[in-house]
């Protein structure tokens, strides 16, 4: 299921889909919906977290959540957390994501990837076509009511694609849906493993976590919480957000790309089909470009107060394979990282483990136990406050579509 956008060949049917997948995504950061049921999805965190006060594994709460987001983003639907289509969806894409792994047979004598579990293939083929029947189902259900003047969703700026032929006839609805599929699946691993990093590193070192709450009061006070137009006022925060890209590196080799002939790169001979992997942990911690790369130093990436990124800083990869998701990544990752700690103080409990381990291609925190207490600016109930969830104008799937008997 997943690859089509990661590992395709650079055909023109990939650059399509990729250049269209870009334009969309990057459009949809702008929609006031988008942040404003993101913004509301970190306060219910929030609250979640301050009345369980001890979080033994916050890894393990954030996963639902980003997939969640990424497809209300992809789809226009935001599910509830006691979705039974959800957990399905989501028990789909942990089983693709292993599998994913698993079919990399050159891979598998790095010691990194020897954890992938095995699967039933039967099992995986069928539950990967209800998926994709699924996705239909919801795409067609977006055809019913478009309206091209609307546009809230992936699947939206897909319809509008197709009806004004901007793919020249290239695509087809399979192809778009195992985009949307693909993107949802994708996405929610790596960015919930940089935020359970981002929390492990400022609960280890509290001196950062005062400091990024001292600049978040000094922007916001402590009337309002954080939002993506206070981004270009907060630099030390966001200097701590890439500190935490580049020290974690939770895709140490991003996804495995193909040869697609037989070619030399630096002297070496590489055969078609050969697959490949970039380095990009070897880069973010290489001592030629980052001072005491293993140290955590979100001041690397300040000059005279202001941010500064270098260019060995690649987090999403770089050129025609990097990640077409990296805007909706950055929008997800400010907004949890600056209202969760405009809210709350994290500390740890115990000893912890800074090395961390791979599940799949991310390598993630190994699993730590926190204490959550309330800052001042928690001056009101976070949940009387937020009501019910935010509502747009798409069409959405309606409740009693079942993924499982989707196929019938």
């Amino acid at each position: 299921m997943q690859g089509e956008l990661l590992q395709s060949n650079p055909s023109l049917d990939f650059k399509i889909k990729r250049d269209f997948a870009l334009k969309s995504l990057n459009s949809l950061c702008y929609k006031p919906h988008i942040e404003e049921t993101m913004k509301a999805e970190t306060e219910k965190l929030a609250s979640f977290l301050l009345s369980q006060r001890n979080v033994p594994h916050i890894q393990a709460i954030l996963e639902p959540i980003f997939l969640r987001l990424i497809m209300f983003v992809v789809n226009g639907k935001l599910y509830s957390n006691d979705d039974a289509n959800f957990h399905e969806i989501w028990k789909t894409f942990q089983i693709n994501s292993q599998l994913l792994v698993s079919k990399w047979e050159d891979l598998k004598s790095i010691s990194l990837f020897q954890s992938s579990v095995s699967y039933n293939f039967f099992q995986i083929r069928e539950r990967s076509e209800i998926q994709m029947a699924y996705q239909r189902d919801i795409v067609n259900r977006h055809k019913d009511c478009f309206n091209p003047n609307i546009v809230s969703d992936l699947v939206d700026c897909s319809l509008v694609m197709l009806e004004l032929n901007e793919d020249s006839g290239v695509l087809s609805q399979e192809d778009l849906d195992g985009i949307f599929v693909e993107l949802c699946s994708s996405g929610n691993q790596p960015i919930s493993a940089t935020l359970a990093w981002l929390i492990l590193y400022v609960s280890y070192f509290p001196d950062v976590q005062d400091k990024i709450y001292q600049e978040l009061t000094s922007v916001m006070g402590i009337e309002r919480s954080p939002r993506m137009s206070d981004q270009p006022h907060l630099p030390y925060t966001c200097a701590v957000i890439l500190e935490t890209q580049r020290l974690a590196t939770v895709l140490p080799f991003m996804y495995p790309h193909m040869a697609t002939e037989d070619t030399q790169f630096m002297g070496y001979k590489i055969p078609k089909d050969t697959a490949m992997l970039f380095n990009v942990w070897s880069l973010h911690h290489d001592a030629k470009h980052w001072k005491h790369p293993m140290k955590f130093d979100p001041d690397r990436f300040l000059e005279d107060g202001d941010l500064r990124i270098p260019d060995q800083y690649l987090p999403f990869g770089d050129g025609l394979r990097s990640c077409p998701g990296e805007g909706i990544s950055d929008i997800l990752l400010f907004l949890f990282s600056t209202n969760l700690l405009y809210y709350l103080r994290f500390d740890l409990q115990g000893k912890v483990d800074l090395e961390g381990e791979m599940m799949g291609y991310v390598l993630a925190p190994k699993p730590f136990s926190l204490t959550v207490t309330p800052r001042e600016t928690v001056v009101i109930d976070i949940a009387a406050e937020l009501g019910e969830t935010l509502e747009t104008s798409v069409c959405m799937i309606e409740d009693d579509v079942s993924f499982d008997d989707v196929l019938d």
